[in-house]
């Protein structure tokens, strides 16, 4: 049964209405239905993993992941130059309003030091550390930055995979709630 409701209903405009279809189709003979869907999402040169959850109706949860880069506000003072590493930031936010993963990936890739690309030629790498350098944040600060840009946010977690240190750098947020998903 699940198969066919997913066959029945694949053909929608957005990926959260044939969701909502398919829950729907679903509760006919097994109410109670909650359908997760996780994709990667194309933005720019980068995927973005999104997890979506929901009912037939409600608010819809949405986990975002975007990396992104943090430079070292510390080291810079000390050295003149931050280290640098690569960051993952988690983004989890429950709406009645349906997101538009573009925005929701750039608003994203606004809060980090800077946004790594795939392609970059020799000079653009230069480029590319200066504009990390010229917005040198912690993961604390990549946080504070993602909660100011959605309120709508449930968790929030960065992990900052060191140059220089051992350990990872973490740092999250999270509002204390059910959400009713």
């Amino acid at each position: 049964r699940l198969v066919a409701a997913i066959q029945n209903n694949s053909e929608n405009e957005r990926i959260e209405y044939s969701m909502r279809d398919i829950c729907k189709e679903v509760n006919r003979t097994q109410p109670g239905c909650r359908i997760i869907c996780e994709i990667e999402y194309s933005y720019e040169d980068q995927f973005i993993p999104i997890t979506i959850e929901m009912r037939e109706t409600g608010n819809i949860s949405y986990t975002f992941r975007r990396t992104g880069i943090t430079a070292c506000p510390c080291s810079k003072v000390m050295v003149g130059i931050g280290h640098m590493q690569r960051a993952e930031l988690t983004l989890t936010m429950v709406s009645s309003d349906l997101q538009d993963f573009d925005n929701v990936a750039e608003k994203m890739g606004a809060c980090f030091s800077s946004v790594p690309k795939e392609h970059l030629k020799r000079e653009d790498e230069g480029e590319k550390i200066q504009e990390a350098q010229s917005n040198a944040k912690f993961a604390e600060d990549v946080v504070r930055e993602c909660l100011s840009k959605f309120s709508a946010a449930t968790l929030i977690e960065v992990r900052s995979f060191e140059s220089i240190h051992i350990h990872d750098a973490i740092a999250y947020w999270s509002k204390q709630e059910n959400d009713g998903i």
